[in-house]
């Protein structure tokens, strides 16, 4: 064997593209499928001493 080993990671995992369940999960699904969020839709739940802030709209 000539170069590096090929290693494989034991945690590796399948990435979906962001825009798969939008597209192609059922539409009565959508709202309530995974969708990416950007930073300023994930919510802040909060910790010792510091209430939940902010986040999606999504309920």
């Amino acid at each position: 064997m000539t170069g590096l080993p090929r290693i494989t990671g034991i945690d590796g995992h399948v990435i979906e593209p962001a825009h798969l369940f939008g597209t192609w999960l059922p539409a009565k699904y959508r709202d309530r499928g995974p969708r990416a969020l950007t930073a300023g839709e994930v919510p802040d739940h909060g910790g010792p001493g510091r209430p939940p802030t902010g986040g999606s709209t999504r309920t």
